[in-house]
Formats: structure tokens, sequence, C-alpha cells
């Protein structure tokens, strides 16, 4: 007979805390049972968070048992470590902190497994050879994969100096360590293209998705596959970081200075954080890679906390586009009180002359994004801060 201490699946922050049962199995850490809870008569699921509990004598005999096991589902160690960590760190409940791990209790229904991507065809890309920056990456990032260091590098790269391609040298390297690998984008657009270049590289076999837009089947499907040790390389936007792989061994963070890695949502969390917890207990390498880190990363980079690599040179030398900046303080002094500058409606008449056609981005929240003086170019600014200030149409503010 031994005891253990659990979680138990209630919503009641008056309940977030670890409770004792007696056992005679003997349980892991991230086993889930079912046990009964309160003056109800119906079982609650419960999560093992410690074995070998040794409660105070004046309980003993009042301890009640654990009922069941359940033998499809469980965590490993880490994940339930780690789960314990976010809820000391970011204040959410032991159950919220759990449930990033699980898959969707409602996909779990008997049926045909459900492959998201089975019609997904492998994109083959040649690469002859790798640039000499591509190749000191490798080296770096190779390294630390064989040798098991901890250790976060930022990979600063232009746009086309080959990141990706770095990515899949570290990847290869990882799974001949017999490790596994989490790779995350930004957003869930972007798995598409990332997982057509994963199968061509190292098959449909070894890859599983997790993101919000798969059915509830496929997740719990996919899930398993991760579990299972089915597939060795898990793709997904910022919930992938919680994907039930053991022995990770890699953990690549694609356009890291992205705001979408934060999660705004209850359980709230930082993707960056939570994946170089998970590492800690693994060993393991973390790549961020982005053209324009943020300020974060780049000043822990300046500061050795993180490990900068950079590449500032295109694959096969292609010149990067020229950028030109426009002051339009000197624009409305010239008389031009449009939108578009001058250069800008210029190079829009040529390139419509010649047939070829334009794309206009304009990144902005409310109606305007500054209001500013027509005589003087002045733009009405936050007194506290001295941020131009954003106009709302809809409440005239």
């Amino acid at each position: 007979m031994g005891y253990v201490d659990l979680v138990i699946e209630n919503k009641s922050r008056h309940t977030d805390d670890l409770f004792t049962y007696q056992t005679d199995r003997d349980l892991a850490p991230g086993t889930i049972v079912k046990v009964p809870f309160g003056r109800g008569k119906a079982l609650k699921t419960g999560y093992v968070f410690r074995t070998g509990v040794t409660p105070a004598p004046e309980l003993a005999g009042k301890i009640r048992s654990v009922a069941e096991v359940d033998p499809d589902l469980s965590m490993t160690e880490e994940m339930v470590e780690t789960a314990a960590w976010m809820r000391q760190r970011y204040g959410i409940t032991y159950v919220d902190a759990v449930h990033c791990f699980l898959p969707p209790k409602r996909g779990s229904a008997r049926g045909k497994k459900k492959e998201p991507y089975k019609d997904a065809v492998g994109e083959v890309q040649e690469i002859h050879r790798l640039t000499e920056e591509q190749q000191q990456a490798v080296r770096r990032i190779g390294d630390a994969v064989r040798k098991r260091e901890r250790k976060i590098f930022l990979l600063k790269g232009v746009t086309g100096s080959g990141k990706t391609e770095v990515y899949m040298q570290a990847i290869r390297r990882t799974l001949k360590e017999g490790r596994s690998v989490i790779i995350l984008v930004p957003e869930i657009a972007l798995t598409d293209q990332i997982i057509r270049r994963l199968i061509g590289r190292f098959g449909k076999q070894e890859i599983a998705v997790l993101h919000s837009r798969l059915t509830l089947r496929e997740r719990y499907d996919e899930w398993n596959r991760l579990r299972s040790g089915e597939a060795r390389i898990a793709i997904g936007a910022r919930i992938g970081v919680f994907a039930p792989l053991p022995h990770i061994g890699l953990i690549i963070m694609d356009e890291e200075h992205e705001s979408t890695y934060k999660s705004d949502q209850t359980p709230k969390y930082e993707t960056v954080d939570v994946a170089a917890k998970r590492l800690m207990a693994e060993n393991g390498v973390m790549i961020l890679g982005s053209a324009t880190p943020s300020v974060v990363s780049y000043q822990r980079a300046k500061e050795g906390i993180y490990e900068l690599i950079e590449m500032n040179r295109r694959y096969n030398a292609t010149p990067l586009p020229e950028v030109e900046l426009v002051d339009m303080r000197e624009e409305l002094r010239a008389g031009n009180n449009g939108i578009f500058s001058s250069r800008l409606y210029q190079e829009m008449q040529r390139s419509l002359s010649a047939g070829k056609q334009i794309i206009l981005f304009l990144n902005r929240r409310g109606y305007a994004t500054f209001i500013s003086c027509r005589s003087c170019g002045e733009a009405m600014k936050c007194p506290e801060c001295g941020i131009s200030l954003v106009y709302h149409k809809r409440e005239n503010a």
C-alpha cells in the first residue's frame, strides 16, 4: 500500500491543491486515475503529481483509495513538473495547466482515426552546398545537440539567408541522437509550408501536427501519435509547445518576435519560457529564429543568456530589396496633403503603366494611426508616453 498526491479535475479555485489518496498499484507521476471526491457518488478524474507520499499519522484509515486507472492517457513526469511550474509562475490553476498538455476529451470517441494532412505532398529542395554562415550555424547548433548542452540560440538571419535549412540540419542531428523535436510557427497558416518541407526531408510518418483548427478527433489522434513515439516531430502554433513528446532534444521557434507566442487567454503563458522550462529537464537546445528579433531576445543575447548566431548574407548572394523612407512632414510643407508621398505615387503610376501589380500594406488599428496638423505636421501624442494617439471613427475619439 502506497500514497500519492493528486490534482482533482474541478473548476473551483477552492480545490486547487494536492489531495492524498492511497493505492495498491505502482503509479508514476502523470498517471490519470478515477477517485471518489467530496460527497457525490460519481468518480472524479485525478492526475498523479507526487508518489511516495507519507501522510500524517492521525490521517491513517481516513484516506480514500484510487478506484480506477486510465489505460489510454497519461503524462510524462516532465510534463507534470512543467504544469506545476506554470501554476506557480503564471498564477493559473493546476487543472488549467494540466489541460494544456492533454487532448480534448470529446475527441476520444471510437471510430476511424483521422490524419489531418494525409494528402500533403512532400516538397523536396535540392541543397547542393551550404553557405559559410549556414555551415557555422549548423556546426555550433549540432555540437550543442550532440553534447546535450542546455543552450538557447538566437538565430538572427536576414530574409533569404537560409534559416530553414539550418533548422532542417538541426532536426536531422536531433533525430539521429534518438530525441524528439518541436517546431513552432506564429500562425496556423504557416504550418502547411513547413509540413511539406519536413515531409520531403523526413517522411510523413515522423510528423504530427497540433493546432486549434484541427477537429477534436484529429487533435486526439495526433496527440496519441506523439505520446506513443510513432511521430517524433511535432509542428504547431503556440499550443505545439505542449506536445506530449518524450526526450525532447530541440525546440524551434520561427519568427520568435511575433506577439502571437504570448497567450492572452486563460491560461496565460509565454511560449518561450514554457519551452525553456521543458528543455531544462531534457538538456535540450532551443533555436529562436528571426530576421528582426524582439528587443528582449536581442538584449538577452547581448548579455550572454542566449547565444547569438548571425546570418547577414542571402543565399546565392541575392541582393536585398531597396527600402526608402519618406518624411510625410516634408511632403506637407511641399503642399502634398494626400496620404501618399509624391515618390510613392510616381512609383505606383510607373508600375501600373508597365502592367505590374502593387501591394500596399497597412498595419494598424482604428480609423487612423495618427492625426497631424496640416500646417506644421505635428502629430497628436499621449502626454504620458509620447506615442501617437489612434483615432477611432465609431467612437469619434
